[in-house]
């Protein structure tokens, strides 16, 4: 009778490694400090006014669970202050991307993104964050029957195919 015992809880065996396995996993993911943290208070500089001109300098940039994928390579963009931006493209092509290392996100590989001329490295993630301001529409919800021609360029180019 002991011995059935032992056979029928080995083999559970496989299964309880493969659960430690998964578990160890989870605890690491839990457990990792993020390179950006916004939750320390004091750590970075604050503008005294901010202009609000962007600029990407040279950047470079793949994100970390998909590194064989380059979003960005040596890509440039300066966009000055009180202008109104439409960022336009496929899906995929790194729209997203731009307003996430903006609000640093994720730090590029290379190059820099600034903030009226300071790396946005430098300066503090929360602060930063609070001084950001997205609008994103999705040209879906535009209904075609009530608005047949936008008329923003912006969402006309994104409404109606490039031929």
């Amino acid at each position: 009778m002991s011995a059935q015992s032992v056979g029928q809880n080995t083999s559970f065996l496989g299964d309880q490694a493969a659960a430690n396995s998964a578990a160890a996993r989870i605890f690491a993911v839990v457990d990792r400090r993020p390179d950006i943290d916004s939750s320390q208070e004091g750590k970075g500089e604050t503008l005294a006014k901010v202009e609000g001109r962007l600029e990407f300098r040279h950047v470079d940039f793949t994100y970390p669970s998909r590194p064989e994928a380059q979003i960005f390579h040596r890509f440039n963009l300066v966009v000055e202050a009180g202008t109104t931006v439409a960022l336009v493209g496929a899906s995929g092509s790194g729209k997203s991307t731009v307003v996430q290392l903006v609000e640093r996100y994720y730090d590029p590989q290379r190059g820099t993104v600034c903030l009226d001329g300071k790396d946005v490295k430098d300066l503090n993630v929360r602060w930063l964050r609070q001084h950001i301001g997205l609008v994103s529409q999705e040209v879906k919800a535009i209904r075609r029957t009530s608005c047949p021609v936008p008329k923003s360029p912006a969402l006309r180019m994104l409404s109606y195919p490039m031929s």
